[in-house]
């Protein structure tokens, strides 16, 4: 299966840019506001636009049966240190920057060999878009671990994914509990 990807980022050591602390290997974005932490930041490896997530406590999974059993049981969670989450998808520049700065990076070692659309799509064989504004499309895990190590980022969990897709919201969806709405 491939996978279309998000990383964050972590609190590290800190600099000032402005009045704005910002994690070490960022700057803080163009028009970045904060009380402290930058609210946004560019990871200055990638290019990727980062944006802070707040500390908190919300409810991850549901009990409700209609929702099926992969989301039970409900439980409170806590993401105690606030991570800074990509803006979008990471996207075909931002990809290519990775190839581009590794050159000797052997995308058959990382590409299940029963899966190589990845490849296809950097070589223009693909029918996803590869135009810059579009995310990376046909990565392998394995690919999308080497991208991140050689980062020094990571995928979020799933419970920071699910907090960060809740948007400070306490129901079901971030856009509230009617699954009917989920289209």
């Amino acid at each position: 299966m491939g996978y279309r990807f998000w990383v964050f980022g972590i609190y590290g050591p800190v600099t000032v840019a402005a009045v704005l602390k910002v994690p070490a290997s960022r700057v803080a974005a163009e028009g970045a506001k904060g009380g402290g932490y930058a609210d946004r930041v560019l990871h200055e490896k990638t290019g990727i636009e980062m944006i802070l997530i707040s500390a908190g406590t919300f409810c991850m999974g549901s009990d409700a049966p209609s929702l099926g059993s992969g989301v039970a049981p409900a439980r409170e969670v806590t993401i105690a240190r606030p991570p800074y989450m990509d803006k979008t998808e990471v996207t075909n520049p931002e990809c290519r920057r990775f190839i581009k700065a590794n050159p000797d990076y052997d995308v058959n070692v990382d590409v299940d060999p029963a899966y190589d659309l990845y490849r296809k799509h950097f070589r223009g064989k693909s029918v996803m878009s590869a135009e810059d504004e579009c995310p990376v499309v046909w990565v392998s895990w394995y690919n999308t671990q080497t991208f991140c190590a050689w980062a020094g980022l990571e995928i979020p969990s799933e419970a920071k994914w699910e907090y960060a897709c809740h948007g400070e919201t306490t129901t079901d969806f971030s856009f509230g509990n009617d699954m009917a709405e989920l289209h």
